[in-house]
């Protein structure tokens, strides 16, 4: 019996013992418990400031910016708007009750149908961008807003809200119109001048016509008693009138060379200058080479056509009269295409290069020559984005370069 009893006792004991044990692991972990907790409490209220800061950083950042800045539920209506917006459309909002002021009511009736249009554009990608629309501000004016807007998500990529930012475009709008009617007044202004020069050249041109006409008559009848003095006055008279012909013509060409803003269409180089060999009658006694590459490109077939005649024309007249040799090249470079014409004629000194792109600028007395071609070249190789020059020494030929902008490189 007193076995029995010293059993139970120390099984008591240690039954103690386990229950002290299990309270104190228990207390331990509710310690550890409790400085979690209070962790955790810590860690939250420090998150829940620094996105309170953040708020109010972006609502401070947002409140200052100096363009309009609305935020939208998905039906248009307003939930939020910076000082920019309140100020640009205070009077629209006083006359509407509070949360009941929708994105439609801020445009003018015409311009509501694009407003739709355009947020029902952001609803289904997302997002629009430099989208222009017209509205009223507070003193009855109309500005003119260039707006950027996109959908707002929550963490599950449901759309939840929308927000847009518009920038007063104003001034620019204006400016753009102005640089419109100037181009237009310029076009009307550059007809015009087109129709006046060619009436002045024909103006220019009839008196002459009429002394060449006088002097012609007066070297028939009186042929027979004019004296070989009268006659070689008379001759001298001839040519001074054709060479005034030349220079009215050369201005007509000059002023209205690049005077009309032509349309642009693929041309092949090589046809071009096939042509042009066709126009001018190349001489027999003129060899002319063409490298084995020539492009094709976007341009105006009329300036170019001035360009190779001018030069080509200009190459025939001063090669030898044997064995004369017009050899041209290509090269294409990053943004340009560059040609040049060769030729082994007369030369021209290094002092010239310049002065022979100048008007009524001629190095010689040929009769053909009126000091206009080269200065109409350069004026249509500017149009074109391009440059021209020569590189020619006096007595060993001359090379005319000049280069083209590439208007579409994948043509």
């Amino acid at each position: 019996m007193a076995v029995s009893s010293d059993i139970l006792q120390r099984a008591l004991d240690r039954e103690k013992q386990s229950r002290k044990e299990a309270e104190r692991i228990l207390e331990q972990k509710a310690t550890e418990l409790y400085s979690l907790t209070q962790e955790l409490s810590k860690s939250k209220h420090q998150l829940e400031i620094l996105v309170e800061n953040k708020s109010s950083e972006m609502s401070s950042l947002i409140q200052n910016i100096i363009d309009p800045y609305l935020l939208l539920d998905l039906n248009g209506y307003i939930i939020n708007m910076n000082k920019a917006s309140s100020d640009l459309f205070s009077e629209i909002q006083s006359d509407i009750p509070e949360g009941r002021l929708n994105l439609i009511d801020l445009v003018p009736i015409d311009e509501r149908s694009r407003m739709a249009v355009a947020f029902q554009q952001m609803v289904e990608q997302g997002y629009v961008k430099d989208v222009q629309l017209s509205v009223k501000n507070k003193s009855g004016s109309f500005i003119h807003l260039l707006i950027n807007a996109s959908i707002v998500y929550n963490n599950e990529g449901v759309a939840t809200a929308a927000q847009g930012i518009a920038r007063d475009i104003t001034t620019l709008k204006h400016l753009q119109d102005e640089k419109d009617k100037l181009f237009e007044d310029i076009e009307i202004r550059n007809e015009e001048l087109n129709e006046y020069a060619h009436i002045v050249s024909h103006d220019l041109k009839s008196p002459l016509r009429g002394m060449n006409s006088l002097i012609h008559w007066i070297k028939t009848d009186k042929s027979n008693t004019l004296s070989e003095n009268s006659l070689s006055m008379f001759e001298m008279i001839d040519k001074s009138i054709l060479k005034m012909e030349r220079l009215i013509s050369g201005i007509l060409k000059y002023s209205t060379s690049v005077i009309e803003n032509e349309d642009q269409e693929l041309v092949s180089m090589e046809t071009v200058i096939r042509d042009v060999m066709d126009v001018i009658q190349v001489p027999d006694y003129i060899t002319v080479n063409l490298p084995e590459k020539l492009p094709t490109f976007l341009v105006s077939q009329n300036r170019i056509d001035q360009i190779v005649q001018n030069l080509m024309t200009n190459a025939v007249k001063y090669v030898p009269k044997v064995d004369g040799l017009i050899t041209w090249h290509y090269k294409e470079l990053e943004d340009k295409h560059q040609f040049a014409i060769e030729d082994n004629g007369i030369g021209i000194a290094k002092k010239h290069h310049d002065r022979i792109f100048q008007v009524f600028q001629s190095l010689t007395d040929h009769k053909d020559s009126s000091g206009i071609g080269l200065s109409i070249v350069k004026k249509v190789v500017k149009s074109l984005g391009g440059d021209i020059w020569v590189e020619s020494e006096e007595g060993k030929g001359a090379t005319f370069y000049f280069t083209i902008a590439i208007q579409n490189r994948n043509i």
